[in-house]
């Protein structure tokens, strides 16, 4: 069968193919085989497949990609759970070795405290790009036949539906009632979390490098939230930067990583220019501007005002507190800027890895002043666990129902196993899927069902 593979990773000469590799057969009773309709790439897939970074399977060279899973099971073993017909996605990360682990040891391992996991098509085990793949019952996940056509987004979902829920469980420590949320880029990551923000009744901002008349910022408006284009985007659009829009940015790694394009597009807008000493330095004019110290002139007054002075301005100019803030970027300066702009008694979600070594100064005391006293809490997150793809699930049969035109046209670039090992991550406006099998085969493979009985709370 054919795979998606990098290979000659130990050597340190990796390269990427389309590769022939054994088509997996059932060998214990809790397995099953799924073939594989689709799969959706990220900005993970993105550095995996342009730094040829993965890690392949233990004694192995070779590291077959992807983790944004849609397939169907055509065997199954007795004690698996499932039947062929069966549509399914897959969990990512598979729990560590170690007996001191807690979280892995009782189904969290997106919480794993060793780091000695395993993730499909990233880290450690072969993943999704290929035309069949053997898992564990356990780890599969069946998607109601009404989401056929954009159940791969399962994963990103299950993202922010893992932010959501350690939202709610850190606010158990006051009486919250947010009523205001900000979302950080317009990527698939990004738009997923707009939507959701909008399905839990919040009054929602989008705050992006994408420009205004952009098919991004069309769906955000599209779902009832308000799009706001970064100051920066329109200085390095004018100065001919590249990947000013969101398909042309840097991505952030990680299994939480979003789309290609979503993370770092705002570093998109400040160019690196190469100073004496031959490091990196990003464009002051496109930067964004640090949080305000208490007591100080709103960031939006004097001569930052003319420049287009950045998040904070965008915050000031809404006129109340940002209750719930995305970070979706992996811009690490716009992460501390989101500190300050954060409101009192909030939570700034960290979704976006940073994969540079960029250095900055932040007004550490406002900071540190802030978030004591205004009670703000930060937190990052990564991975999800099967509730949270479970409850991801459930979302985007809301979304389909609410908003129908926006999971689809999230999907902006079809592609065939044979396109990725050439893949310009650049032409890709929000998010590209590789189609295994031709949609049009996809509803005969499958059997009907419904939505399956979850029980979780949203």
């Amino acid at each position: 069968m054919k795979a998606i593979q990098i290979s000659l990773l130990q050597e340190g000469t990796p390269t990427i193919s389309l590769a022939d590799v054994p088509k997996p057969v059932v060998e214990h009773p809790q397995e099953a085989v799924v073939r594989v309709l689709a799969v959706g790439l990220d900005g993970t897939d993105r550095e995996i497949l342009q730094q040829h970074y993965g890690v392949p399977p233990e004694g192995e060279d070779a590291l077959i990609t992807g983790h944004e899973s849609l397939g169907v099971v055509v065997e199954a073993g007795a004690d698996c759970g499932l039947s062929p017909g069966d549509l399914v996605t897959a969990l990512v990360r598979r729990p560590c070795k170690e007996q001191s682990c807690v979280n892995c040891r009782n189904g969290h391992a997106d919480f794993c405290q060793t780091g000695r996991y395993t993730e499909r098509g990233i880290r450690g085990a072969n993943g999704f790009l290929t035309e069949y793949y053997k898992e564990e019952g356990r780890y599969l996940i069946p998607i109601p036949s009404d989401l056929l056509e954009v159940g791969m987004l399962a994963e990103p979902q299950s993202i922010v539906e893992k932010v959501w829920d350690q939202v709610q469980r850190v606010q158990q420590r006051l009486i919250w009632e947010p009523r205001t949320a900000l979302v950080l880029g317009s990527g698939p990551l990004g738009l997923l979390a707009a939507a959701t923000c909008r399905l839990l009744g919040l009054e929602t901002h989008v705050w992006s490098m994408s420009p205004a008349d952009s098919l991004a910022a069309q769906l955000v408006r599209d779902c009832g939230a308000e799009y706001r284009q970064a100051p920066g985007a329109a200085a390095a659009d004018a100065g001919g930067a590249a990947g000013a829009s969101g398909g042309a940015a840097s991505p952030a790694g990680g299994s939480a990583a979003d789309g290609a394009g979503e993370a770092g597009e705002i570093a998109a807008s400040a160019v690196p220019a190469k100073g004496a000493g031959g490091k990196e330095q990003a464009s002051a004019a496109a930067a964004p501007q640090s949080p305000p110290a208490k007591g100080a002139a709103p960031s939006g007054s004097g001569s930052g005002a003319a420049l287009g002075s950045g998040l904070s301005a965008y915050v000031d100019s809404l006129g109340r507190p940002v209750d719930l803030i995305f970070e979706c970027t992996g811009y690490s300066p716009l992460a501390f800027e989101a500190m300050g702009a954060l409101g009192p008694n909030g939570v700034l979600a960290l979704l976006g890895v940073t994969p540079a070594d960029r250095k900055l100064e932040i007004p550490s005391d406002a900071l540190n002043q802030e978030i004591v006293l205004e009670n703000k809490c930060v937190l990052g997150s990564v991975n999800a666990s099967r509730k949270d793809f479970e409850t991801g699930l459930y979302r985007l049969g809301e979304m389909q129902r609410r908003y129908p035109e926006l999971l689809a046209g999230l999907i902006t670039n079809r592609l065939k196993l044979e396109d990725v090992p050439q893949l310009d991550f650049a032409q890709i406006p929000i998010k590209a899927v590789v189609d295994v099998v031709p949609q049009a085969q996809w509803a005969d493979m499958v059997k009907p069902s419904t939505e399956p009985a979850y029980s979780f709370s949203v």
